[in-house]
């Protein structure tokens, strides 16, 4: 009987010794950083709304709008929701509409909700808009650059970004993933 496990066992060794090799090298490669060329994505984007009833329903799921996103060397974006003025209107179409162009602020009296993945090493240079951002960290870490001091920032860390002069380094060997609301400001007296 011993010789008849120790005959299965050699089978079963090299079955589970290449198993663990193949679950290794599955793991090792999603973890490497997507080609440049993959388009980014957040999956659907649902909207809500009301029926004639007055019952909420789901008004449009669907992608984000393909001129609402870019790429570059590597980094990528998207603006998946804007308001162009707030208080905000329930009724139009969903935003960002395929003519509306992404610029480095929120439109005047309306606000956008982006969402980022940059890769390691990246660097955002040090800037200020007119705009209360508030950032949220998903994935990887990215430190807050300021004119006197700096932050690691890590999953779930929140900043409520102010006007205020700011960069943005990707700090460690991973991408970092956040998402962020930037609503137009008056401008800090």
């Amino acid at each position: 009987m011993t010789q008849n496990n120790e005959r299965a066992s050699g089978p079963r060794r090299t079955f589970l010794a290449a198993l663990s090799t193949a679950l290794v090298a599955l793991v090792a490669r999603k973890g490497e950083a997507e080609p440049a060329s993959r388009t980014f994505s957040i999956g659907r984007r649902i909207v809500t709304g009301v029926d004639s009833q007055g019952r909420s329903v789901v008004a449009s799921e669907e992608p984000v709008p393909p001129a609402s996103a870019w790429q570059s060397g590597g980094n990528a974006g998207l603006i998946f929701s804007v308001v162009r003025e707030v208080p905000a209107s329930l009724n139009g179409p969903v935003e960002p509409t395929p003519d509306y162009k992404p610029a480095n602020r929120a439109p005047d009296h309306g606000l956008d909700g982006r969402l980022f993945t940059w890769q390691p090493g990246f660097a955002y240079r040090s800037h200020s808009t007119p705009t209360l951002d508030f950032v949220i960290i998903l994935s990887g870490s990215l430190e807050l650059l300021l004119d006197t001091d700096s932050r690691i920032l890590g999953p779930g860390d929140v900043v409520v970004q102010r006007g205020t002069r700011h960069g943005w380094r990707v700090a460690g060997a991973e991408p970092c993933t956040f998402a962020a609301v930037f609503i137009d400001a008056k401008p800090a007296v």
